[in-house]
């Protein structure tokens, strides 16, 4: 299957030259946030790069409808996910657990299972398709064209024949729509090779660890007239699953 779609690619993609893709990114599942964020492809690999927006990004205190001060700290880092046809690999430079030092993060390339459509529709002058899927925990209708081919789209939505130029999930809580389509001598950035080597598996296990270590270490601050009730969680995100 590699070879096919390397094939297929090598057919459309000049050597000499990469794809880059910026998207507009939004996400309303914890609340309204604005991502800038950019896809860049070549023949067999892409980085897909994404960071809260100036505005979004900004440390906001309020109280609840209890009353109670709620603290937001919005993450700011620039989040990037490389992706290997060759090596069948998907991995992420991510914050190491209680630490500021980083580690990557790398697992097999899980792709979606896609349902193309007869649908049909013109965006900016391209005649796209509809395609459908169920990945991560959420059913996505995105529009892709084959006036650009490749097997890469926005964050994880890879597999299809041609670029992704719009796409959604069906609770309107994700969206991705393109903005720009620029060729370029740009490179695809390279893994860092220092770094510890973990999967998503074990770095979620000790995530979970941590947080139910500081759940445990804040209810044990209060005394025996005032108990502390609270709960580190991990807050919802564009992977429900």
């Amino acid at each position: 299957m590699k070879i096919l779609i390397s094939l297929f690619l090598s057919v459309f993609l000049n050597a000499q030259s990469n794809l880059l893709v910026k998207y507009k990114m939004t996400t309303l599942f914890d609340g309204s946030k604005n991502y800038n964020s950019e896809l860049l492809f070549s023949e067999n690999a892409s980085v897909f790069e994404f960071k809260l927006t100036e505005k979004d990004a900004i440390d906001k205190e309020y109280n609840d409808q209890n009353n109670i001060l709620k603290v937001e700290i919005p993450d700011k880092s620039i989040h990037k996910l490389f992706f290997d046809i060759d090596k069948a690999t998907i991995s992420e430079i991510k914050k190491k657990i209680n630490s500021e030092s980083q580690v990557l993060v790398i697992d097999s390339l899980e792709l979606p299972i896609w349902k193309i459509t007869i649908e049909k529709r013109k965006i900016n002058n391209h005649e796209c398709i509809k395609a459908l899927t169920s990945f991560k925990g959420r059913d996505y209708e995105v529009w892709f064209t084959m006036d650009f081919p490749t097997f890469f789209g926005p964050w994880k939505l890879n597999g299809l024949p041609g670029l992704i130029l719009e796409a959604h999930d069906n609770k309107n809580e994700v969206f991705f729509e393109a903005i720009e389509i620029i060729s370029t001598d740009k490179s695809l950035a390279s893994l860092p090779t220092n770094l510890e080597i973990t999967s998503s598996k074990d770095y979620n296990k000790k995530l979970t660890e941590y947080l139910t270590e500081i759940t445990d270490r804040l209810n044990s601050l209060g005394d025996r007239n005032s108990k502390i009730n609270s709960k580190a969680t991990i807050s919802k995100g564009i992977e429900l699953e």
